[in-house]
Formats: C-alpha cells, structure tokens, sequence
C-alpha cells in the first residue's frame, strides 16, 4: 500500500470512527487517532491536503482538550504492529501537535508516568472541567 493510500484509509476510518461515537450523546468518547493526524502525516510523507479533508475535518470538532502523549523512549517498541522507529514517532507527534494547534484545539499533554497515574489525570483534569 502506497503512503497516500494509507493516509486516505487512515482518514477514512478516523472519519466514520468519529461519526460513530457522535451518536452516543452525553457519553464521553475517546479516539486513539483522527482524520487530523491523517492531515498530519500528509505533511511528513510531502503530500498535498485534499481540499475535502480539510472540510471533513472543519465540520467536524472534537472536544476539547485534547489529551496528547509525546514518545516516550522507555516504553517505545518496535514491532510487527509498530513498524516505524522512534525517530519517526517523534516526527509523527511534532506535524500531529502542529496540526491539532493549527485547527484550533487546546492541547493537554499526559505526563509520562504509570497507566494509572495517567488514567487519573486524564479523568482529574476532565472532572475539573465538568466534562465527566
């Protein structure tokens, strides 16, 4: 699979993952990855933004915060599910920040600790905010 097609299945899926939990109102909704970093990796693979992504994405918010977590070298693994390296993994967060920056969203980034501790930062800081 060429890089463009994975960005536009990336996009795709993202796209109908969001419309997904759109449904379920009320309900807080996480999402691992977003059309966003789609439009972020078309910028690390020197591909143009199809005007309708960018559209797509316009329509289409999600709340915010947005909860980011940087790489983290201690934990990073290589394998048959994470093919890319660590250098690209930094690459990747840099455009994916940029990205969610540049459309507009209020950046929170998890701290580097346990998953529980992270876990609880995440609902702390969405409890602080009535969000939960």
């Amino acid at each position: 699979m060429s890089r463009v097609a994975f960005r536009d299945l990336l996009f795709e899926r993202s796209i109908a993952a969001f419309d997904r939990g759109g449904r379920r109102s009320g309900e807080p909704v996480f999402h691992d990855r977003s059309f966003l970093e789609a439009i972020a990796y078309s910028v690390i693979i020197g591909a143009s933004v199809p005007e309708s992504m960018v559209r797509a994405a316009q329509l289409r918010r999600f709340a915010s915060p947005v909860f980011v977590c940087a790489p983290w070298r201690e934990i990073f693994e290589h394998d048959a599910e994470r093919t890319h390296g660590f250098d690209f993994a930094c690459q990747d967060y840099a455009a994916n920040v940029s990205v969610y920056r540049a459309y507009g969203y209020e950046l929170v980034d998890v701290p580097q600790v346990c998953v529980e501790e992270r876990a609880r930062f995440v609902i702390e800081h969405l409890e602080k905010q009535s969000l939960l």
